[in-house]
């Protein structure tokens, strides 16, 4: 079966998919669509109203091979054909674009301005990969590798190792184009690497060497300082030594569940209930979990500590709380207990990585405790807090070999500080003005409002003539300045009710309304002579 390739453009338009740019991108060149199949098809889609309007008579395909500085016409369809069918004489890069021919003969969009829907790069080569492995002393093999390809996905390399052809393990290497890493082989004998690269079409290129290697240690045992390392396998075993760790642990560990809160919506007005369904102040959150009492009772207890689940845990340690989210970006907020912390790991060397500690403080790093250890070693790092407040995070990886940092001191400052903020911002409407004059179509909207992690604008307004809405917006996020002048338009009723929605840095919405209706009256009266009576008494 041909490939489908799709894209958007002109009346009649080609379908999208997830191998399409938007009709939105028209104005760059749309990201190309690589394939190693030299047949594909292209649907697309149309407005058979708009279709009937024009009396549109055929659709056309234009092609250019010279990135969009002359174009050829190379097919027509009728309109209900819905698609056209195309081959790829040669390996290259084709742009695409359609046009609609009306009944009167002319073409929609205008032909004289032809810009790409779609960008297809026909790749049937496969990358050439090359593997160098030699022996760089007795007991020890490094391997250097290069891939050349004009469409390469570097994350998609892979390179395994084998003593003795058998028991294939791999070779973990930072992905990446070209590369050289070593590792020990103290009994030596044969060692193999294979390998494979793909490039973005899909084409998959493939290699493998051996070399014998000479035994390490000759005219006796080797000997090593006591605290020296030893890359004694590429992938190191299960027993790794012991190291320091902080005086105590986290009381909460990796949970095993890993539902994350849904982000807030884009709408602010959306997911708002009407006024008789007005929100109440969130629950308070458990102090401890079933099952962890005992070791909830050792968790350190600072006098700045609140009611848990209210948010309100702010030390001194920490900083202003109103300038948190734009000082340095190592400040985060959420609204639930669970969330996730994501994490890259770089420089990994043959013997793999073995471990992932998470490390949290409370305090600004005046204090660590071991969160607990990332059982897949992959990001994201599922994390659960018994309740609201900051928490300060750093992480260490150990390799194969037992390489790794040192835990967290004391006074060193964490990666990333979590607020962790379930309390929806407190806000209130004042009473409104309407101007005078000529002033008069403005109304001034005034607000106060709280919250410990304020968003940079966390103020949206709305209208609806009834309590129920549906609800008009007057403005979109607004920064909190405690007012706002509406400049009513035309349309708006006489009557109205007006929201006010608030959100913190969390996520957390709140929302407030009038409680009566608000009359707004954009008549001026005037008054004109009719007539004149005589008032003299007869």
């Amino acid at each position: 079966m041909k490939p489908l390739l799709r894209m958007a453009c002109g009346f009649a338009a080609l379908a999208c998919s997830t191998l399409v740019c938007s009709a939105e991108a028209w104005a760059q060149q749309p990201n190309a669509i690589f394939t190693n199949q030299p047949g594909f098809r292209i649907p697309y889609r149309f407005d058979q109203a708009e279709m009937k309007r024009l009396r549109a008579k055929e659709i056309r395909l234009f092609l250019s091979r010279n990135g969009g500085l002359e174009w050829q016409h190379v097919q027509t369809v009728a309109p209900e054909a819905g698609r056209f069918d195309f081959k790829a004489a040669v390996d290259g890069e084709y742009w695409f674009a359609v046009r609609t021919l009306d009944g009167a003969g002319q073409l929609h969009p205008d032909a004289n301005v032809v810009e790409p829907g779609l960008v297809v790069n026909v790749d049937r080569t496969a990358p050439d990969l090359q593997l160098l492995l030699q022996q760089s002393e007795a007991g020890k093999v490094q391997l250097s590798w290069s891939v050349s390809d004009a469409s390469l996905d570097p994350t998609k390399l892979t390179l395994e190792f084998s003593q003795g052809g058998a028991n294939w393990q791999p070779v973990n290497v930072k992905a990446q184009s070209a590369g050289q890493t070593r590792w020990s082989v103290p009994n030596g004998g044969q060692v193999s690497v294979r390998g494979s690269a793909t490039d973005r079409a899909g084409n998959i290129g493939s290699a493998q060497t051996a070399v014998v290697v000479q035994a390490g240690g000759l005219g006796g045992p080797m000997r090593k300082r006591p605290d020296a390392s030893d890359y004694t396998q590429p992938i190191a075993g299960n027993s790794l030594p012991q190291t320091s760790e902080p005086a105590a642990n986290f009381p909460f560990g990796p949970s095993a569940n890993n539902s994350v809160a849904p982000p807030p919506p884009g709408d602010p007005f959306s997911a708002l209930s009407a006024p008789s369904n007005r929100p109440t102040s969130p629950a308070q959150a458990p102090t401890q979990f079933p099952g962890e009492s005992k070791i909830a009772n050792s968790f350190p207890q600072t006098s700045a500590a609140t009611t848990a689940g209210q948010g309100r845990i702010n030390t001194a340690e920490w900083g202003s709380n109103r300038n948190r989210f734009n000082s340095n970006g190592r400040f985060r907020a959420v609204k639930s207990h669970r969330f996730e912390v994501n994490y890259r790991i770089d420089d990994v060397g043959p013997s793999g990585v073995s471990a992932v500690e998470l490390f949290v403080t409370q305090n600004n790093g005046q204090k660590w405790f071991k969160y607990g250890d990332d059982q897949d070693k992959q990001s994201p790092f599922v994390v659960e807090v018994p309740e609201d407040g900051l928490y300060g995070f750093a992480i260490r990886v150990r390799s194969g070999a037992g390489l790794t940092d040192d835990a967290p001191q004391s006074g060193e400052e964490p990666s990333v500080v979590i607020v962790v903020d379930r309390t929806p911002p407190q806000v209130q409407l004042l009473p409104m003005q309407q101007g005078t004059g000529g002033q008069m179509k403005k109304i001034t909207i005034s607000w106060s409002m709280s919250d410990d992690n304020p968003n940079d604008k966390p103020v949206s307004l709305a209208y609806s003539a009834n309590p129920n809405g549906p609800w008009e917006p007057i403005c979109s996020w607004q920064p909190d300045t405690g007012n706002y002048v509406w400049n009513v338009g035309q349309g708006v009723p006489s009557r109205l009710y007006v929201r006010l929605v608030a959100r913190d840095a969390a996520g957390n919405h709140s929302f407030v309304d009038t409680p009566q209706p608000l009359l707004v009256d954009l008549s001026k009266p005037t008054a004109r002579i009719v007539d004149v009576e005589s008032n003299d008494p007869q």
